[in-house]
């Protein structure tokens, strides 16, 4: 999620759980047998950034960027024309102008995407936004998902093997460690929230997977990358960032990091009980979490957690449980 900020998705894997074969007559269970399933994702990772890239009935592609901390889900208007995709009812708030929609195109079996079903702000329907006013900029893929796309499912976080997918009668292993992810389905929300550890403090934070920072001239080298390169990364509002730099003066930092924004390197975030290693956090002004993405989760965030702590993560986020997990 991008706030005040420059803003910035095919095989189908089938695992069947069967009773071994017994000798005897099987005895009637209490207990139904559920059939686990593994829906790959067309899915790309840019530097910790998720895109998938559903195929289209007429041979093409399109690329949507996901975004749990997200909001609408939308397509840009000149690729609605361009697909011919059926117009919905206007969206129509009080005060607002209206919102154009438009009906999920048709993609190809086994290199699909889920719609948003549990979306009952846009009632399932992509939003059609104009490209040049997306965010600061261009919108340069032709559609976003945010985070009512992720509602009412079992995903699975794949970082170090660069995959999602959506997951069916999944049972957590007993190696797995898991925390609360918490949100407002009541209110058609579903900004998750999740408690993480840093330097022995517990912050409560956004589960921001499309956190994105646009790096700036001390961000470029610190993470290797070119200037101006979109790259996942995390947040923390300025109260917190100078609270770990009068603390830790060698905690290195990015002066220009997230364009003119500064970046502290934090040494571990503890996550479900997991360390997952140093994290780059971007520095927002307070207001951003405390009172805009506060009022959207169930309890107030200090900040948001993304790819630049996700990287070497294998994670499971249950909505309907409003659990996370993290595997081995």
């Amino acid at each position: 999620m991008r706030l005040l900020s420059r803003r910035n998705l095919l095989a189908v894997a089938v695992l069947l759980i069967a009773a071994p074969a017994l000798a005897a007559k099987p005895q009637p269970s209490d207990k139904p047998q559920t059939m686990q399933t593994r829906t790959l994702l067309p899915t790309r990772f840019e530097h910790q950034r998720i895109f998938v890239v559903p195929q289209l009935r007429d041979g093409g592609s399109m690329q949507f960027f996901t975004d749990t901390g997200g909001g609408l889900n939308m397509v840009r208007d000149d690729i609605a024309k361009r697909l011919a995709l059926i117009a919905g009812a206007d969206i129509q708030e009080q005060g607002q102008p209206p919102i154009k929609t438009a009906l999920w195109p048709t993609f190809v079996d086994g290199a699909a995407i889920p719609a948003a079903e549990q979306d009952r702000f846009l009632e399932g329907r992509l939003a059609v936004v104009p490209a040049e006013g997306f965010g600061d900029g261009p919108m340069t893929y032709e559609g976003f998902l945010g985070s009512r796309w992720f509602a009412g499912r079992v995903w699975e976080f794949d970082y170090p093997a660069q995959s999602v997918s959506v997951l069916q009668g999944w049972t957590a292993p007993a190696t797995a460690h898991s925390t609360p992810l918490t949100m407002l389905p009541n209110r058609n929300m579903y900004w998750p929230r999740v408690q993480v550890e840093i330097d022995g403090e517990t912050l409560p934070l956004l589960f921001d997977t499309g956190a994105t920072v646009e790096l700036g001239a001390d961000g470029a080298k610190a993470l290797g990358l070119a200037e101006g390169v979109r790259a996942g990364g995390s947040f923390i509002t300025a109260r917190q960032y100078r609270k770990w730099r009068d603390a830790h003066p060698d905690w290195p930092v990015a002066m220009k990091g997230d364009g003119g924004m500064p970046m502290i390197q934090v040494p571990n975030v503890r996550l479900a009980g997991v360390d997952t290693g140093p994290a780059w956090f971007a520095a927002r002004p307070d207001r951003n979490f405390t009172e805009f993405m506060s009022s959207m989760t169930d309890a107030p965030v200090e900040g948001a957690i993304g790819g630049s702590a996700f990287g070497r993560l294998r994670m499971v986020a249950d909505y309907p449980a409003q659990k996370l997990y993290v595997l081995p």
